[in-house]
């Protein structure tokens, strides 16, 4: 079994990357929006919230939108400080498996690089299916493992390959997963290939928050802690290649075509 990541621990330090700051406007959200009549309720649900950084920058975007926004999380200390950034937000500890909402309730539900961590990832879409109302839009954003294999923890880490092959889904899997529960999704895979500075590499794997170095072994981290550093201090502008892919799916309820099995 792969070991769990602990946010309780990661908390405090979890927003020294700021990766996790490089967070976009939701056009998906926005259309939404506009797309609804100018009275009526709409909830937004971020399942697997962490800190709140993606409410925050929602909130602040469409702020003269009347909009419930909601997030839930299993760590409390990941909680304090989503509430802290977004005040206006409710803020729930619990998990996928267990929405703490009556059957369509959300409008619109978003997974930012959590479904990794969903313990039960079937029952977990069964829940945000329940939840959402019967016209509700499903967005599902996470790294994906299979088409990034140069990436360069995995080449600094390879023992975590296996264990990312189990906690990620496919892109395809994930999208015949929401076909079968009745959604219409779309994915996007957006690859990238890019140089990365080893002193770069270094940072990141010092501060450790990332969930692949949080469920590695003592022995595997450290081995690889001790083969960057040893580049690093032996010449720190060093720049090797990464890969990275990000697979987005949107996946709407309602008037879902039901495509032929073509041979």
């Amino acid at each position: 079994m792969t070991k769990k990541t602990n946010y309780e621990d990661v908390a405090e330090r979890f927003d020294e990357n700021q990766d996790r700051h490089r967070i976009a406007r939701d056009d998906v959200l926005g259309a939404l929006l506009r797309a609804r009549r100018p009275d009526a309720p709409f909830t937004v649900l971020d399942l697997g919230c962490g800190t709140g950084n993606y409410l925050a920058v929602q909130e602040a975007h469409f702020r003269d939108t009347p909009v419930r926004w909601v997030g839930v999380d299993p760590s409390p200390a990941m909680l304090e400080r989503a509430k802290a950034k977004v005040p206006s937000a409710e803020v729930i500890q619990g998990s996928a498996e267990s929405l703490p909402f009556g059957a369509g309730e959300i409008d619109y539900a978003v997974v930012r690089f959590a479904f990794h961590h969903f313990e039960d990832k079937a029952r977990g879409l069964d829940e945000i299916a329940r939840v959402l109302t019967p016209q509700g839009t499903l967005r599902i954003t996470n790294i994906a493992p299979s088409y990034m294999p140069g990436w360069w923890l995995y080449r600094f880490f390879p023992n975590i390959w296996p264990l990312d092959q189990e906690r990620f889904w496919a892109p395809q899997r994930v999208f015949n997963a929401l076909k079968d529960r009745a959604f219409h999704p779309e994915l996007e895979v957006d690859y990238r290939l890019s140089y990365i500075q080893i002193r770069a590499v270094l940072a990141d794997v010092e501060r450790r928050e990332i969930s692949e170095l949080l469920i590695a072994d003592e022995e595997t981290y450290a081995s690889g802690l001790a083969q960057i550093r040893k580049r690093a201090e032996t010449n720190p502008e060093e720049v090797g290649t990464t890969e990275l892919a990000i697979a987005d799916v949107v996946a709407t309820r309602g008037n879902a075509p039901s495509p032929a099995h073509w041979p």
